[in-house]
């Protein structure tokens, strides 16, 4: 059996499978809302476009919820002896600002739905508004949401050349334990 919970020298399962679906849902709610602007705005494929990526959306929230609650219990393995100290508090901001990332982009988008007055289906279920309706605060809401999809992106580029010069230039495991299962 694969070791659940992280340890000083690997990712355990949990954390890999988080971070596998955080790969995947974030790369299909990119695909949804630029896939949407190839339709008509008012068209049903727009709309099934958008009610899809609100729903996958409000789930990402809870479980960006999740995830984070379990890095904070969790232990990060150990970076390698050799990582020199500015790669380490540079690796340390920026997965910060990743689990930021995973949690504001989402919340972001809910708050945007529910200030908007539109609210949220999630897989066709509504999803109680507690907010009153401010378009102007969704508006500047919807600008936030919009500009941070560019800072996520940044950051995940960053993450992954750094991945892969841990793989081809220092040629250490770093890698390997959170994409070995």
């Amino acid at each position: 059996m694969k070791q659940l919970a992280n340890s000083k020298n690997n990712y355990g399962l949990i954390s890999k499978i988080l971070h596998l679906l955080f790969i995947l849902l974030f790369t299909t709610q990119y695909y949804l809302v630029y896939r949407r602007e190839y339709f008509p705005k008012e068209s049903q494929d727009s709309l099934l476009y958008i009610l899809l990526h609100k729903s996958i959306g409000f789930t990402m929230l809870f479980l960006a919820i999740f995830a984070l609650t379990w890095a904070l219990i969790n232990k990060h393995p150990s970076h390698p002896k050799d990582t020199p100290a500015w790669e380490r508090i540079f690796s340390v901001i920026s997965k910060i600002l990743l689990y930021c990332a995973i949690l504001f982009m989402p919340l972001s988008g809910a708050l945007m739905s529910f200030y908007s007055g539109r609210g949220i289906l999630w897989f066709g279920i509504p999803v109680t508004n507690f907010f009153p309706t401010d378009k102007s605060l969704a508006s500047i809401i919807h600008s936030f949401h919009v500009y941070f999809s560019y800072v996520i992106i940044l950051l995940v580029v960053i993450h992954i050349i750094a991945a892969l010069k841990h793989k081809f230039i220092y040629k250490n495991n770093v890698l390997q334990r959170m994409w070995k299962f």
